[in-house]
């Protein structure tokens, strides 16, 4: 794995981890972000389950920077060669 690789991995499990904690912990906030109003408790379900995804993809992201095999980029990089 090469250091960009590990500095890309590094970002998306930061913004991932980020969002997705903030939107567990607070979904009235996070959905005032992009403009919805959760009228009900479906809607905080709904959000809940969408933020919650968020973290487990910052999860994965983090630890795909410790345990190489994780890693998808260097699958989507090679498959791109000629």
């Amino acid at each position: 794995m090469t250091k960009l690789d590990k500095i890309v991995l590094t970002i998306l499990a930061i913004e991932h981890l980020g969002f997705g904690i903030y939107g567990l912990y607070a979904p009235n906030s996070i959905a005032g972000l992009v403009g919805y109003e959760l009228g009900s408790e479906f809607a905080y379900s709904e959000m809940r389950a969408n933020y919650g995804m968020f973290t487990a993809l910052g999860c994965m992201a983090l630890l795909s920077i410790f345990i190489h095999s994780m890693a998808i980029l260097k699958v989507l990089g090679e498959s791109f060669k000629p």
